[in-house]
């Protein structure tokens, strides 16, 4: 009966250190469920997770646009002017 509670009890600090490290873009049920209450205080104590990935995609998707402006210059689709003004909108932000 007591290795059940303890499991039980295991689970739900688990769970709870999940959810704090899931907003921090981190993963915590481990830590929860063999530490218990220390490991949510690892996970609170966590730094948030920025993903450096995405900045990547950002960039080649910026290039993407750019390309494709591009090519809706070269058509005729839009003008020089309107390739300048979206062109630095893209590479401004």
């Amino acid at each position: 009966m007591e290795f059940v509670i303890l499991i039980i009890s295991a689970i739900i600090t688990g769970i709870i250190a999940e959810a704090i490290a899931s907003s921090k873009n981190q993963k915590g049920f481990w830590w929860g469920f063999w530490l218990s209450w220390i490991g949510i205080i690892v996970v609170a104590c966590m730094p948030n997770n920025t993903n450096t990935n995405n900045n990547s995609y950002n960039n080649s998707s910026k290039y993407e646009k750019l390309e494709k402006l591009q090519k809706l210059k070269e058509t005729n689709a839009i003008t020089e002017e309107e390739f300048k003004t979206e062109k630095s909108k893209l590479l401004n932000s």
